[in-house]
C-alpha cells in the first residue's frame, strides 16, 4: 500500500512536470502512462562499460544503481566482451540493401495472378524483392515457396494439424529453420496462446485425424465456384455488408441492392468464355465423376 501511494505520487510529479503523458485505451479500458515525446534525447554513448542480469540477462548502462529492473532478479554483473553481444554487433552493423524488408500480403483477399507472383520473388530471394510473406492459412494449402528458413505464427494454432501445416511451409529441402509462435494476452486469444505457452510439448502432441468429407457435394462446389468466379473477375467488393445488402429488408432476407447484383451479372456475362474455362479447368476431375455435375 506505501508502495503504491509513492508510485502514484511520482508519476503525479512526473506529469506535472511534462516529464510524461496519460492516456486512455480502448477494449478494454486502461490508463496507461508514456514518457513525453519531447523529453526525449538520443545521445550517442563513449562509454563501453555494461552490467547484465545473470538471470534474465538484460543489459544496462546504470552510473550508480546496478540493479535489474525486472523483478526478483539477483543483482547485475560488468560485462567484460561487450563486443560480442549480439545486439551490440547488430546495431552496429551498417544497413544494406540484403537486410531491407520488403514484405507482400499472401491472403484470399490478394488476386490468384499477384499471390503467385509474390511466391515466385520470394523463392527467388533476389535483393530488393519480396522477401517477407504476411499470410492468412492460405500458405496452408500445400504450396511449396522453396527455402524458407523462418515462419513466424502471430498466434498458437488451434491443433497438431494446423501447427504442422503453417510449420512445414519451413525446412524443406534439407535445410534447417526456426518457428517462433507469438503468444498473446487479454480476451480473444488469451487463454488459448497462454495455456500453451505454459504447456508449449502441447502444441505439437495428440492425434492427427485424417479430413473426412465427401467430395460429391453440390453446396460445397457450388461455394468454390462462386469464389473461382470472384478472384477471376475483376469485381471491386465493398467491405461494408450494408453496401451490398438492403439491412433494412429483413423479411426478404436482406437482398442485394439492384445496381450491384446488375453490376455483378453484367461482368459475368462479359467474361463468360473465360470463366467457363477457367471453373472446366478446376473442376476436371468433378466433371467426369459426378452426373449432375454439368
Amino acid at each position: 500500500e506505501e508502495a503504491d501511494k509513492l508510485l502514484r505520487k511520482v508519476i503525479e510529479i512526473l506529469e506535472e512536470a511534462g516529464f510524461i503523458t496519460s492516456f486512455w485505451t480502448n477494449r478494454p479500458s486502461f490508463q496507461l502512462y508514456q514518457i513525453s515525446e519531447g523529453k526525449i534525447l538520443f545521445n550517442f554513448n563513449q562509454n563501453k562499460e555494461f552490467y547484465q542480469c545473470p538471470k534474465c540477462k538484460r543489459t544496462y548502462q546504470f552510473k550508480k544503481y546496478h540493479k535489474c529492473a525486472w523483478r526478483n532478479c539477483p543483482d547485475l554483473k560488468k560485462v567484460s566482451n561487450i563486443e560480442e553481444h549480439f545486439y551490440f554487433k547488430l546495431y552496429k552493423k551498417l544497413p544494406n540493401k540484403e537486410s531491407e524488408i520488403h514484405a507482400k500480403e499472401h491472403s484470399a483477399q490478394v488476386k490468384g495472378t499477384k499471390r503467385a507472383q509474390f511466391e515466385n520473388d520470394f523463392e527467388e530471394n533476389a535483393i530488393g524483392t519480396t522477401n517477407i510473406l504476411v499470410c492468412t492459412p492460405t500458405m496452408e494449402l500445400g504450396i511449396d515457396i522453396g527455402e524458407l528458413s523462418a515462419i513466424m505464427m502471430r498466434n498458437v494454432p488451434p491443433d497438431p494439424s494446423r501447427y504442422a501445416q503453417r510449420a512445414g511451409r519451413a525446412g524443406r529441402k534439407n535445410q534447417p529453420s526456426i518457428i517462433q509462435i507469438f503468444c498473446g494476452t487479454g480476451f480473444a486469444k488469451g487463454p488459448h496462446d497462454q495455456y500453451f505457452y505454459r504447456e508449449p510439448e502441447k502444441i505439437v502432441s495428440g492425434k492427427i485425424s485424417p479430413p473426412n468429407f465427401l467430395l460429391d457435394n453440390k453446396k460445397l462446389i457450388k461455394k468454390h465456384i462462386h469464389s473461382a468466379i470472384i478472384e477471376t473477375l475483376s469485381i471491386k467488393i465493398p467491405q461494408k455488408a450494408g453496401e451490398i445488402l438492403d439491412l433494412e429488408k429483413k423479411e426478404d432476407k436482406f437482398p442485394f441492392y439492384n445496381n450491384f447484383k446488375t453490376s455483378i451479372i453484367d461482368e459475368i456475362n462479359r467474361n463468360y468464355d473465360i470463366l467457363e474455362k477457367t471453373i472446366k479447368s478446376i473442376f476436371s476431375n468433378e466433371l467426369n465423376k459426378f452426373p449432375w455435375f454439368t
